[in-house]
């Protein structure tokens, strides 16, 4: 081929155009990395290794081919052996970048070709090695491990040694539980055998109080007779011979007859308080407030010449035994009475109202002498009495007879009092009170051959 230009001719001949067939060397320029701590340039023309810390997360590498014949047409290719299995071929992007790299050793190998294709195989080749942080050494992983296994088989053993320390102290527990359980069977069986001893006494004692009682009555009733015999025979003697006897025979004649009259009130007095262990008990429905009236009607005599005030407040129908709930009020009222020096004696009879849904409770009140008391306890008691006979008559029996009856009524009576304050009587009545039976066929035969044993005409055969 042949041009013309100002300069002349210029011919070109295409056959003798020749194929650039020179391997191009290949060289890493720049190295560039960055942490946390900051960016770091370098010059890798003559770096034959790169050392990496364990928070550099970045890693540019860049390189170029000298080749200056139609240098666009040069091509590249690189590999990150250990991380990349092929190569990246490139033309015009010199950079190849990295990031997160993990741990260990590396080789970068970059290769290039000149503008006619031809490629220098061997190329460069730089070492890369990426320090492990101080937790991914295998020293670090190896102490890690030992340091794990430490701790479990500490554990272990503590568990080991916490489980026989709680298996200690439970069989101890245990042994102590056994012991205890033995201790109270022991116990136990000494409580039953206890029980039944009780029992046992407590069937014996009543037996023994229903012989007491039925001996008390027997013994009661057949000394009324004779006391009447004496009490006549004394009285024939007082009014027959009495041109016979002086001032002082009288006397002494006086003294029998009291002696006689105080002997039939106790006889009674126990006959009475026998009566009402022994009697069967039903109970009805009675009115209160007629009981009161008439008790009061009894007393009339008395309160009269004591000049005594006595209030009632409305009181309930309740279901009771009328004769021995008379008994009760009479006793209390007659007591109230009697044991005053108050110019106007005055005595309240009462219902306490909201007390139990199960009891009714009642009260009987006086401004009488008043109860010590250390010995408010005790007047309940059978013959108990805290004044002499000359100054208040009676024979000891009547509170004694109250709580008999009270207790017969499934109740409680006791007593508040100071003295010279007055007195109050408090006693209680079950609600649900049903009719007794006394269906006990031992006892009646008991009681039956009591009665024979203790009969008037073998009482005194002798006599």
């Amino acid at each position: 081929f042949s041009f013309g230009s100002r300069r002349g001719i210029t011919k070109f001949n295409p056959q003798q155009i020749k194929r650039n067939e020179i391997a191009p060397p290949v060289y890493v320029t720049d190295i560039k990395k960055m942490s946390p701590n900051g960016e770091v340039l370098s010059n890798g023309t003559f770096a034959k290794e790169i050392v990496l810390d364990y928070n550099d997360y970045y890693l540019s590498l860049d390189f170029v081919a000298l080749n200056y014949n139609r240098s666009e047409k040069n091509k590249y290719a690189y590999r990150l052996e250990g991380f990349e299995e092929n190569w990246t071929y490139t033309e015009n992007i010199r950079t190849a970048t990295y990031t997160n790299l993990k741990h260990g050793e590396y080789s970068f190998r970059v290769k290039a070709a000149n503008n006619d294709g031809v490629w220098n195989e061997e190329g460069t080749t730089i070492k890369i090695i990426k320090r492990p942080a101080i937790w991914e050494t295998w020293w670090f992983k190896l102490g890690a491990l030992f340091l794990g296994i430490l701790i479990i088989l500490s554990a272990f053993r503590y568990y080991t040694r916490s489980i026989k320390e709680r298996n200690r102290i439970l069989q101890k527990y245990n042994d102590d539980l056994n012991l205890e359980i033995k201790r109270r069977k022991e116990v136990e069986l000494k409580l039953q055998r206890r029980e039944h001893k009780l029992v046992d006494s407590n069937k014996d004692l009543q037996r023994s109080n229903k012989d007491l009682e039925q001996f008390a009555y027997i013994a009661s009733h057949d000394l009324q007779e004779p006391l009447r015999v004496v009490g006549s025979f004394i009285g024939l003697l007082k009014h027959r011979y009495k041109e016979h006897f002086d001032k002082e025979a009288f006397e002494y004649i006086d003294f029998a007859v009291d002696g006689v009259r105080r002997m039939s009130q106790q006889i009674n007095s126990i006959l009475t308080f026998s009566k009402v262990g022994k009697k069967e008990i039903v109970f009805e429905q009675t009115n209160l407030n007629e009981v009161v009236k008439t008790k009061i009607r009894d007393q009339s005599e008395t309160i009269k010449e004591k000049n005594a005030v006595i209030k009632s407040g409305p009181l309930p129908e309740i279901l009771c035994e009328k004769n021995q709930i008379e008994m009760v009020f009479n006793n209390l009222i007659s007591n109230a009475l009697k044991f005053n020096k108050s110019e106007t004696p005055k005595v309240t009879i009462a219902q306490v109202e909201n007390h139990s849904d199960d009891f009714w409770k009642f009260s009987v009140k006086d401004n009488g002498i008043g109860i010590e008391g250390e010995y408010q306890d005790r007047i309940f008691d059978i013959f108990r009495r805290l004044h002499n006979k000359r100054d208040y008559k009676g024979t000891g029996i009547g509170l004694a007879l109250c709580k008999k009856i009270i207790h017969r009524h499934k109740g409680e009576i006791w007593v508040e009092s100071e003295i010279g304050e007055g007195t109050t009587f408090f006693f209680t009545i079950a609600k649900n009170l049903k009719s007794e039976t006394e269906d006990n066929t031992e006892d009646e035969k008991s009681t039956s051959n009591k009665e024979g044993k203790y009969a008037p005409d073998k009482i005194f055969t002798d006599s």
